[in-house]
């Protein structure tokens, strides 16, 4: 059995590093950003909202997405812990919405979360909604499963690692099967 598991690991490596690379991360972007701009008429300026569980994320990572779209005539918007009071942010966003999130995805602060996550997308009208960070992702994937609006998750890391908990593990391997199937498209960022 052995034998087995590490033929099983090498083929999943394999797979992992031939389609998950960084040259099809930046081939899945580039389709993402042309079907919404090119593939769906859209009669007024397009919205991008980037969601991540707190605003240090925005500033390490995303900053240069909200930069290129806003230069290209997008309205991009921030939705993360301490979005609002993050004065890296100011002027880099159309709008910042503040999210108070737990760590915890079966939180009941989370169920708060997926009300407020329908209102603001619901009143910014967006076109793309670009989730990151495992809890962030799965609370607004959930919260907008039959929105209709487009949803990409940049997968930077998953909560299920072999340093976690085998039930954890089991937990968050589920409910990233789970919010899948509300994601129009997975970007995975590492092996």
């Amino acid at each position: 059995e052995g034998v087995r598991f590490a033929d099983r690991k090498q083929r999943a490596l394999v797979h992992i590093r031939g389609g998950f690379g960084a040259e099809t991360e930046s081939a899945t972007y580039h389709d993402v950003w042309s079907e919404v701009s090119g593939g769906r008429a859209i009669a007024r300026q397009p919205r991008l909202l980037l969601v991540t569980t707190i605003s240090t994320t925005l500033r390490a990572f995303l900053l240069p997405i909200a930069d290129r779209f806003r230069a290209k005539g997008w309205r991009v918007d921030a939705l993360a812990a301490g979005a609002e009071s993050d004065t890296a942010l100011t002027g880099r966003f159309d709008a910042t919405h503040n999210m108070v999130w737990s760590r915890n995805p079966l939180s009941l602060r989370n169920v708060a979360a997926i009300r407020r996550i329908r209102a603001i997308v619901r009143e910014g009208a967006y076109d793309v909604v670009h989730v990151h960070t495992p809890i962030a992702a799965f609370v607004s994937r959930l919260a907008l499963r039959r929105s209709g609006v487009l949803m990409v998750y940049t997968a930077h890391g998953f909560h299920a690692n072999p340093a976690g908990s085998r039930l954890g593990n089991a937990v968050f391997r589920w409910l990233e099967r789970r919010a899948a199937r509300w994601t129009d498209y997975l970007v995975v960022m590492n092996e």
